[in-house]
């Protein structure tokens, strides 16, 4: 195996973890990566370079999606953030936990797969570095 095809299989992989497997994010994400490659010729931590850049060109949408949340909502999506089940944080009542949980899957910004999660792999990155 080629030293190229080595690296190719880490940056898939860490795209895919990023992503979760969701198709439409994965496809942003490597279309960012291989913009990267192509125009810049980063290498090193362009998985890393490529999130960064999606989360900086969508810093006003996720500013105004995060604006529109209530504090209950914004509290459970933190919590998220840091892979922990909402509905165990003893700072909110458990019903008050699963009335936003289930406000948040409504509204699409919330998925249960194993656990309950943000769908969006971006906004949670965003969340992560901007909320936290």
């Amino acid at each position: 195996m080629k030293c190229f095809d080595i690296l190719d299989n880490i940056i898939v992989e860490e795209i895919l973890t990023f992503t979760n497997l969701h198709p439409y994010y994965t496809q942003q994400l490597a279309s960012e990566v291989w913009e990267l490659m192509t125009y810049e010729g980063s290498v090193k931590g362009v998985v890393t370079q490529a999130i960064d850049r999606i989360v900086r060109t969508h810093d006003l949408d996720f500013e105004r999606l995060w604006q529109n949340l209530n504090r209950t909502d914004r509290r459970i999506m933190q919590t998220m953030c840091k892979n922990l089940n909402p509905l165990q944080d003893r700072r909110i009542a458990t019903s008050t936990s699963f009335s936003s949980i289930k406000r948040l899957m409504k509204a699409g910004y919330v998925i249960r797969v194993k656990d309950y999660e943000i769908e969006d792999p971006f906004f949670k990155e965003w969340i992560f570095k901007s909320c936290m």
